[in-house]
């Protein structure tokens, strides 16, 4: 996502793997929303949210916030989450990707059942 329009003008491409920071975890994302708020930002209706989305133009790429997935590497200061384990999370990054950066925040475990 290059500027905000309709989805029409939303197109599918490559983007570098990440690697996670210290307080960071990297997840392989399984299922991921696009929902209100991400047609709102997309289409840039939501003026105020525009201070923290891009004024101008979009500062993420990739829509995308809700999702659920399992770790793939975690940052040297995350502790309460391992590898293979579990996730889903309100990301504020984007969601909408194989794999994606979140901050050990941002994520809560899935229950085992």
């Amino acid at each position: 996502m290059v500027k905000n329009g309709p989805f029409e003008s939303l197109a599918v491409g490559k983007v570098e793997r990440p690697i996670p920071k210290d307080k960071e975890v990297l997840v392989r994302i399984h299922a991921a929303t696009l929902n209100r708020t991400d047609f709102l930002i997309v289409m840039g209706w939501l003026f105020a949210m525009r201070f923290f989305t891009g004024l101008f133009g979009p500062k993420r790429p990739v829509p995308g916030m809700d999702f659920a997935g399992v770790i793939d590497a975690t940052g040297k200061e995350v502790v309460d989450f391992q590898v293979g384990q579990k996730v889903w999370g309100f990301l504020a990054k984007a969601a909408l990707v194989n794999v994606s950066i979140y901050w050990k925040k941002e994520g809560q475990t899935c229950p085992q059942n």
